[in-house]
């Protein structure tokens, strides 16, 4: 009797066939039908189906005697599943990548998904657990993202998208004096880590008192403090291709020193005595103008009048 063991397989992988039942020796001959208008003469052959279905396969046997026989039976081939896959832009140094998997299979179902990010990390899924995974790019570059997913028919495939990490600038800025009621200058000091430029700047002068004012797109702004006080101010900035960097500093806002004096009055042409009644451990410096295009830059200055 003429038999054969096959085992279902997956398009585009090689489907195994083996004769049972038979004394082999006393066999000249093997002739299979594959059943898609591929055959062999092997005695236990293999053949790839490039399509999946039902084929019917035929092993027709001759012996030394040069009786033949035949028996045919049905092979199942699974179609492979289709890998597909997505991820999130901007894709910016040491920023998480969201990866969403869009793979799909005609049969069965996804049971197993494996990534490979390129970077020397992988991450593999079973079913039914959620296949979107997260990685996160320490380096600039150009990586290739592989996804191979596996069905329940264990039919596997693949596919690489190549993905660019850009670097991400360095955000910096310094300010000069601030005081209460006077425009505070802010400075941009940040580098782009690329052949480019900085494209993008955003200030929040950490002041939402002041409305709109309290933001500018500015490289180098200036800010106005209409209160004494400690405020966060936070500089954003972007690169061709959407990746940013954000600093935040302190700036301490100071109320203006309390001013007055006491003169002592004299005649004309002797000298008149002016004190200031400043605190003098936090006082840095002084600019007197008498009245008559005189100055001074002391103290307690006298002065003479004409």
């Amino acid at each position: 009797a003429v038999d054969f063991n096959t085992q279902s397989a997956c398009a585009g992988n090689p489907a195994t066939f083996t004769p049972t039942g038979m004394a082999t020796a006393t066999i000249a001959g093997w002739y299979w039908m594959f059943g898609d208008g591929g055959n062999s003469n092997q005695q236990a052959p293999t053949h790839v189906y490039t399509s999946s279905g039902t084929y019917t396969v035929t092993l027709t046997v001759t012996d030394t005697a040069g009786c033949s026989n035949t028996h045919s039976k049905p092979i199942v081939i699974a179609p492979v599943p289709n890998a597909n896959f997505g991820y999130t832009a901007p894709t910016c140094q040491g920023d998480a990548v969201s990866f969403s998997d869009m793979s799909s299979t005609a049969s069965g179902f996804v049971a197993q998904w494996h990534w490979d990010f390129g970077d020397g990390n992988t991450q593999t899924i079973a079913f039914p657990d959620s296949p979107d995974v997260t990685h996160p790019y320490a380096n600039a570059g150009t990586f290739n993202v592989t996804l191979t997913v596996k069905t329940s028919d264990s039919c596997t495939n693949q596919l690489t998208r190549v993905l660019i990490i850009l670097p991400k600038p360095t955000s910096d800025f310094m300010h000069g004096a601030a005081c209460q009621g006077n425009a505070v200058s802010f400075t941009d000091m940040s580098t782009s880590n690329t052949t480019g430029t900085i494209s993008g700047w955003l200030w929040i002068f950490g002041d939402p008192t002041s409305g709109t004012s309290n933001t500018s797109t500015l490289q180098n702004p200036v800010h106005t403090y209409a209160t004494a006080g400690t405020y966060t101010v936070q500089l954003v900035v972007s690169i061709p291709g959407g990746c940013s960097d954000t600093a935040s500093h302190q700036v301490t806002v100071s109320a203006p020193p309390s001013v007055d004096f006491t003169p002592v009055a004299g005649c004309n042409g002797d000298t008149t005595l002016f004190t200031s009644t400043v605190n003098l451990a936090t006082t840095q410096g002084w600019y007197w103008q008498f009245g008559d295009g005189g100055t001074s830059f002391v103290a307690n200055p006298v002065h003479i009048y004409a």
